[in-house]
């Protein structure tokens, strides 16, 4: 594709500009009609003014240009106008994002044309938040509406990307999770793991910018490499790898014009000035050798857990696998029951439920080192390393709810299911890990087939860990150990 040097880019915006002879309120759209509405001072050198004076964009601040960026946000359009002749999201998109042959838009994720009407359809296609709504805004807020992340995408398309960030294959997940292409109604280069979406190569670029943008815009939106994604996007090095790999096309460039001139009256910088991904998101990292994270995600662990008893409630724990955070001490204590705590004790009595512990060996377990009750884990023979010890309900203390006091703030309680499996994140720090643990959308069960265990290595240390198919069989209450 052809790029155009920054003299082409202020010739192209002046182009958007109208004679005065159409009056100083009117300007020509790219299809050469006139348009209802005209934002002035669009053109770079323009636009810019501001900060250009003071200095050049290499000492640019982000709160300078995010401030820039939101009081040039003149106008913030409706999803869908009140008439037929109002402006809205739809005509915009359909403005922005046209086909290569006339009455279509260009599908982002499909890379095809289709018809520009009908729309806003499940049928037909939809408006894809590139920043989904869920990840840090709602309806109300500029960001839904707002061009510069809006692409127009096949509607059942948008069902099976969801709220997925933007990555590649065999980086955060494994290969083997890999589906190409994502979806049958994608294009051939498209893909997706369960974490990320990789979309067409050809809007790879204007997809970081995009999101460049957006974390600019909006304060309470960040990028970053690092999960959990509460209000945030990832993955950030990825974005910065695409952003230098495929620059501003003519088509972009055009866009980011049309997107301020007609329709919102401001700018994508990141576009117009693309040294400054790396001035305010720094350079890309790389995958940690060995894990499936980056090395940013990766912290050093605190001193190991003081003696404490920690136990997990389940309902027939026929496999309970821990992941130690820290080193444990040697000749410790560890029970396990699924026995009910009724605020004030243990519920007995029921068949087949009762309390195990296990003494940990002399000298002692290493952080990131699996074990559990069951086989195939370490420490895990029932017969030799767990035992019953007749443990009372006053050596659990009590507490006003059906918590022990001591693990208040270590528990999730999950809907009745025979089976669970963790599927959040394992590559992060203590307070995300336990932020995650605790998060019920990380957990997935069902009452009919078991999931079975696989060994994978651990990047806490050589030792084994689970898989995403980490498996336990319980119910009711979750306590997790080894998180405070």
């Amino acid at each position: 594709m052809k790029f155009l040097s920054g003299k082409a880019i202020v010739a192209l915006s002046a182009a958007l500009m109208v004679s005065s002879a159409l009056g100083q309120d009117a300007t020509i759209d790219p299809t050469g009609t006139i348009a209802p509405t005209m934002f002035d001072n669009c053109e770079i050198e323009m636009y810019y003014t501001s900060l250009l004076q003071a200095s050049s964009p290499s000492n640019w601040t982000q709160e300078a240009l995010s401030a820039l960026i939101k009081e040039t946000h003149r106008n913030i359009l409706p999803t869908h106008g009140k008439t037929g002749d109002d402006d809205d999201l739809y005509k915009a998109i359909i403005d922005l994002d046209p086909g290569n042959e006339s009455g279509t838009v260009r599908l982002v994720y499909r890379d095809i044309n289709a018809a520009d009407y009908p729309n806003a359809n499940p049928l037909y296609w939809g408006a894809e938040r590139l920043w989904p709504q869920n990840r840090g805004y709602d309806s109300f807020s500029p960001a839904f509406t707002d061009v510069h992340h809006i692409k127009p995408a096949k509607s059942t398309v948008l069902m099976s990307k969801g709220n997925l960030s933007f990555g590649m294959c065999d980086t955060v997940e494994f290969q083997t999770e890999c589906v190409v292409p994502a979806t049958t109604e994608t294009a051939s280069d498209t893909a997706q793991d369960g974490k990320i979406w990789t979309p067409p190569e050809r809007f790879r670029g204007e997809i970081a910018r995009a999101l460049f943008y957006m974390d600019l815009r909006y304060q309470q939106l960040n990028l970053q490499d690092c999960g959990p994604f509460v209000n945030s996007m990832g993955y950030k090095s990825q974005l910065l790898e695409w952003h230098d790999a495929y620059p501003p096309t003519e088509d972009e460039l055009f866009r980011n014009d049309k997107a301020c001139f007609r329709w919102q009256g401001n700018r994508n910088p990141f576009v117009d000035y693309p040294e400054l991904a790396q001035s305010f998101f720094g350079t890309p990292e790389q995958i940690e050798p060995g894990t499936r994270t980056y090395p940013t995600c990766i912290k050093t662990f605190p001193p190991w857990l003081p003696p404490t008893r920690e136990m997990i409630v389940t309902k027939d724990p026929d496999e309970v696998v821990f992941l130690p955070m820290f080193d444990i001490p040697g000749e410790m204590e560890l029970f396990i029951t699924d026995q009910a705590w009724n605020g004030t004790g243990l519920v007995t009595g029921v068949p087949n439920e009762g309390t195990m512990v296990m003494t940990t060996p002399e000298d002692g377990i290493e952080q990131g080192d699996l074990f559990g009750m069951g086989p195939g884990v370490d420490y895990g023979d029932t017969c030799g390393n767990w035992s019953m010890p007749g443990l009372s309900a006053e050596d659990y203390g009590e507490a006003l709810t059906a918590l022990p006091e001591q693990l208040d703030q270590g528990s999730i309680v999950l809907p009745h299911l025979d089976n669970y499996f963790y599927n959040g994140s394992r590559n992060e720090t203590i307070a995300l890990l336990r932020a995650d643990m605790l998060n019920p959308a990380s957990w997935v069960g069902d009452n009919e087939g078991r999931f079975g265990v696989e060994q994978q290595q651990s990047p806490l240390s050589g030792a084994s860990m689970l898989s995403v198919q980490s498996a336990v069989s319980m119910t009711g209450v979750l306590i997790t150990a080894f998180l405070v």
